[in-house]
């Protein structure tokens, strides 16, 4: 562990981490959506959602969702999504904000 970098986080909250983040997980937890995804829209973050049958806010006529979030199926939770993000170049990053 990297005793400096432990120190800073342990300083920071769980909104100003979102806050400084480019990705925000947003899971579903029990049931098909989540507060945690509008909590990562609102930090502007991009939400990254792994999960089946998920209720979106709005209807897909208003917001494609996405345009502006990584939405992948739960089996493709850890590794798969890892390596989906690190390929985005910056230029698909700045498309998802």
């Amino acid at each position: 562990p990297n005793a400096i970098n432990d120190t800073i986080i342990a300083n920071y909250t769980y909104e100003k981490i979102l806050r400084n983040t480019e990705f925000g997980l947003a899971p579903r937890g029990d049931n098909k959506f989540s507060y945690r995804f509008t909590e990562v829209l609102s930090a502007g973050a991009i939400p990254v959602y792994h999960g089946d049958g998920y209720v979106f806010p709005f209807r897909p006529e208003i917001v494609d969702w996405n345009k502006c979030a990584i939405i992948l199926p739960e089996k493709d939770a850890g590794k798969v999504a890892l390596d989906y993000i690190s390929s985005l170049s910056l230029k698909e990053r700045c498309k998802l904000r």
